[in-house]
């Protein structure tokens, strides 16, 4: 298994009461290529703010190289 460059564990994102992402978990490993795919409006891109700090989240943990990203 190859080194853990990015973990999401547990992650909700919403926007007030509404919950668009609810408990996503996975894993991206050193060389790894991942997309992202879905409908409009289910959360791409609000997954993607949250990862990068720029959507604060509900609940859950970001891990860049096993470190917290608000490090």
């Amino acid at each position: 298994m190859s080194e853990a460059v990015l973990s999401v564990n547990h992650l909700s994102i919403g926007y007030g009461s509404r919950c668009v992402i609810s408990d996503a978990s996975f894993t991206i490993g050193k060389g790894e290529l991942v997309g992202i795919i879905g409908c409009n409006g289910a959360g791409k891109s609000t997954l993607l703010k949250t990862i990068r700090g720029m959507l604060p989240k509900q609940s859950g943990e970001v891990l860049f190289f096993g470190k917290p990203m608000e490090e």
